[in-house]
């Protein structure tokens, strides 16, 4: 069984990352302000890390594959049923 309070946690982790994003960020001052660069660079960054690691916590616990990249974790979660397609033709035009 999965660890639904680790991906609870994990998941109320990569929100607050959003909620942060949307009420701290200035985008229009990433061009010409380091902090707000880093800033946002870095919170993405741990949110995508959560979204990676909520994705091979179920990959593993479920024995859905071994999968060799970021990529194909995502692909085999939406193949078994965990994610949306359209969600994952989202995540590919980013």
């Amino acid at each position: 069984m999965t660890g639904i309070d680790l991906l609870a946690k994990k998941l109320a982790f990569i929100a607050t990352c959003v909620r942060e994003l949307r009420q701290l960020s200035r985008p229009e001052h990433i061009a010409d302000d380091i902090r707000e660069e880093r800033f946002v660079a870095h919170t993405l960054q741990i949110a995508i890390q959560a979204a990676l690691d909520i994705a091979s916590h179920i990959v593993s616990d479920q024995r859905l594959g071994e999968p060799r990249t970021n990529r194909e974790l995502f692909d085999l979660l939406q193949r078994y049923g965990w994610l949306p397609p359209a969600l994952i033709e989202i995540m590919r035009q980013r």
